[in-house]
């Protein structure tokens, strides 16, 4: 369980269950649905997992690719 704010979400992605850290209705609404519903929870799990795998020669690679699309759109 995340805030929404800064750069958490670009890192986690959907990875994550997001909330409003100034609201308390939504942190317990968050939290809540992380405790209650397994199959929620196990696909964060899963997502992170996923997530974790990524090295930075991956977005290196990543970052590779884009600058080339870049440059091929500007010929």
């Amino acid at each position: 369980m995340l805030a929404r704010a800064g750069a958490l979400p670009e890192v986690a992605g959907d990875a994550a269950s997001y909330c409003d850290p100034a609201s308390v209705d939504d942190v317990r609404r968050a939290l809540r649905r992380v405790l209650e519903d397994a199959a929620f929870a196990e696909n964060l799990r899963r997502l992170g997992l996923e997530r974790t795998r990524r090295t930075w020669a991956d977005v290196a690679e990543d970052h590779l690719k884009l600058y080339e699309q870049i440059i091929n759109l500007t010929r």
